[in-house]
């Protein structure tokens, strides 16, 4: 089952951006990852983010790699795309204990573009047991959207040039 809504309306303050939404952008510290919970996902725990890619206010999705222990993958929520930093991509990430580690060719991070998608709001990022990873692409903060869409990607290696889109799911 997939769900959706808008989180825009009448009742909606513009201050409560993505910071404000969860909990993991919350009293962290520039560009560390928290000590993660155990027991309490694939990797361990919750970790934040808070440089790297983009403004931790436009990350969204982080899902561990379920094929190269240590990668964590995020996703943009928004924002621009820059050189280097496409919006539709996903981001790997190395994690060395509670930091932020080297991928290979020294970069802390890689931008690994999805061709053949379009980002208008992805909120969400998701593993399978099959190699997988799934991007929903759902959010509406002005409640305009008549459709959202889901990806489903073959699992790149952090150095790919680009991601194997498998199928597009969209629904009204």
């Amino acid at each position: 089952m997939l769900l959706a809504a808008c989180s825009g309306g009448p009742g909606r303050r513009a201050a409560e951006g993505a910071a404000g939404r969860g909990s993991a952008a919350k009293g962290a510290t520039a560009g560390t990852v928290r000590r993660p919970l155990p027991g309490s996902g694939p990797v361990g725990g919750r970790m934040v983010v808070r440089r790297g890619a983009f403004a931790p206010s436009e990350g969204s999705g982080v899902v561990a790699s379920r094929s190269q222990p240590g990668v964590v993958w995020a996703i943009r929520d928004g924002g621009e795309s820059q050189p280097g930093r496409p919006r539709a991509a996903l981001y790997a990430y190395e994690l060395a204990g509670d930091r932020l580690g080297e991928l290979p060719g020294g970069r802390r991070l890689r931008a690994v573009p999805v061709p053949g998608t379009t980002h208008v709001d992805w909120e969400d990022l998701a593993a399978d047991d099959q190699g997988n990873l799934w991007i929903a692409d759902i959010g509406d903060n002005a409640c305009r959207r008549s459709s959202i869409t889901l990806y489903k990607v073959r699992e790149p290696s952090p150095s790919a040039a680009g991601a194997r889109l498998l199928a597009t799911y969209r629904y009204r």
